[in-house]
């Protein structure tokens, strides 16, 4: 994916990416606290990638981390906290751009507008639901009965932003069309 596409609103499929996040690849959910900043974050990432080290390195500790194969389910868990943070809760990305020094400023929250141990709890529950998923069940659904989420596969950076103009990535051979159309 060329800068010039993601100025212009265009995103690479997150099962086709050569670079950042490959869902089709094992992947890392992860949840970090920064005390000094006081935030939560939740984030993905590719088994043996380094961003979580240099998380740490920024202040940050991690408080959970779980594995996955496919990397979808990682990017369902993650999805599955935003919307709950996001919609349910009310609760606004805390941090301002270049606050992290490492991007994902977008998937953070007010540490003290949210009981820490609700957030695990509401973690360990979405990744249950993940990996107990029904074979075969609606695609993203975790207990054979939910819906995905239109917006699962955007950047959470500027989905807001950019989901209204994106398209699928010409020559993609996936079904998936970045935005919900």
């Amino acid at each position: 994916m060329r800068i010039g596409n993601v100025d212009a609103g265009q995103r690479g499929c997150r099962r086709c990416a050569v670079s950042g996040f490959n869902a089709s690849k094992a992947a890392i959910v992860y949840l970090l606290h920064n005390a000094e900043l006081q935030a939560l974050k939740i984030g993905i990432t590719q088994v043996g990638s380094t961003r979580v080290g240099r998380f740490r390195k920024l202040g940050w500790s991690v408080l959970v981390t779980e594995a996955f194969q496919d990397g979808m389910d990682a990017l369902r868990i993650e999805d599955a906290i935003l919307t709950w943070w996001r919609k349910d809760l009310g609760l606004l990305p805390y941090l301002a751009p270049g606050t992290t020094r490492d991007g994902g400023w977008t998937e953070t929250v007010d540490a003290g507008s949210i009981d820490q141990a609700l957030v695990l709890q509401r973690l360990r529950t979405e990744v249950a639901n993940v990996r107990n998923r029904v074979p075969g069940g609606p695609r993203g659904s975790s207990s054979g009965t939910a819906e995905i989420p239109r917006q699962l596969l955007q950047d959470h950076m500027d989905a807001a932003k950019d989901s209204r103009d994106s398209e699928r990535q010409p020559g993609c051979p996936h079904a998936w069309i970045i935005g919900g159309r």
